[in-house]
């Protein structure tokens, strides 16, 4: 007996262990983690955070309790995420954030809370999201709990610009239309100013252009096919400049400034085009043909002339009068304005 009295504490002792160990492996095992993530996705559910277009905004996780989700953003750099939402500097403006991110909402397991909305402007962003225990009823933006930071960049929206001028090289005085041709992935305007070539290039915004307007302020979304009218009293070289921008202050645009270089011609009353040597050629015919008719006229108009000799005569004045009408078309056709 006395032999197996230390046994059985023993075993006492392992027993007491064993469910201290089994107890607090229980704990450890159930115990989950809060989690929580920020995804922007587009319509094919690729995350493509982008501003000025709609996008699927998801605030996603796991509450281990039932609990509240809190949201802010601002930019990045300072003080990191306060240990609670209320005192955070961070902006919950619901115009920017409700429903798209909650505030407060009510959330318990496996959470995903989901809305569309279009990001106001490109830039990158520090959003902080909190995720407090909740009691029904009760306000918990001041209950301090460990913060979850993720900072996300949005993009700008792309786009493309061109333009054309027909005729390519305008008169002085002659009306060119401007096509401006491209596409936006979200809405947008476009600009577009004509000056003299010369000087500096395009400006970064239509504002700040020192050029004459030739499209102002014409709203566009995805593909666009706009026109405008050039019109230069002078002959020389200009510059176009087009923009695609969200205002006309707007900088950098979302496409351009793009430059299109613009000849405006000189005249043809001032500047007629040089003669080719088939057009000489040509013109020297028509002479010497126009005077073999001459002379054989005149030898007809004899009288003492042999009928053999008026004979041959006449047949020379029909080819002579053929041969002037052959060159007389070829110069209409060959030299400047058939001269």
């Amino acid at each position: 007996m006395e032999s197996t009295m230390p046994e059985r504490a023993l075993c006492r002792i392992a027993l007491v262990i064993l469910i201290v160990l089994c107890g607090t492996l229980s704990l450890t095992v159930g115990a989950r983690a809060d989690s929580a993530s920020i995804s922007v996705t587009n319509t094919a559910g690729q995350p493509d955070p982008a501003a000025g277009v709609p996008r699927v905004l998801t605030v996603s996780g796991d509450a281990s309790v039932p609990e509240q989700v809190f949201v802010k953003f601002r930019a990045p750099g300072g003080a990191p995420c306060a240990p609670d939402a209320s005192s955070d500097s961070g902006s919950s403006d619901v115009e920017l954030l409700y429903p798209s991110l909650p505030y407060g909402t009510y959330v318990n397991g496996d959470f995903s809370l989901q809305n569309v909305y279009t990001w106001p402007s490109p830039g990158t962003y520090v959003f902080c999201i909190w995720l407090p225990k909740a009691e029904p009823y009760k306000y918990e933006d001041e209950q301090i709990t460990q913060p979850i930071a993720q900072t996300i960049t949005f993009r700008s929206p792309t786009g493309t610009i061109s333009g054309t001028v027909s005729p390519v090289k305008p008169r002085p005085a002659e009306r060119a239309t401007l096509t401006v041709t491209g596409a936006s992935e979200s809405p947008e305007r476009v600009f577009a100013k004509l000056r003299p070539s010369g000087g500096a290039g395009c400006a970064p915004t239509y504002e700040a252009d020192s050029g004459e307007s030739v499209i102002d302020d014409q709203q566009v979304n995805g593909s666009f096919d706009l026109q405008g009218t050039v019109t230069q009293s002078r002959a020389g070289r200009y510059l176009v400049c087009l923009w695609m921008a969200e205002s006309a202050g707007s900088t950098p645009a979302i496409a351009g400034p793009q430059p299109l270089q613009l000849t405006v011609g000189a005249s043809s009353s001032s500047r007629p085009s040089p003669a080719s040597r088939a057009c000489l050629r040509d013109r020297a015919e028509v002479g010497r043909q126009a005077a073999l008719v001459h002379r054989y006229e005149a030898r007809l108009r004899r009288r003492h002339l042999s009928k053999r000799s008026r004979r041959a005569d006449l047949r020379a004045l029909a080819g002579a009068r053929h041969r002037l009408g052959v060159y007389e078309s070829l110069r209409r056709h060959q030299c400047p304005r058939g001269r």
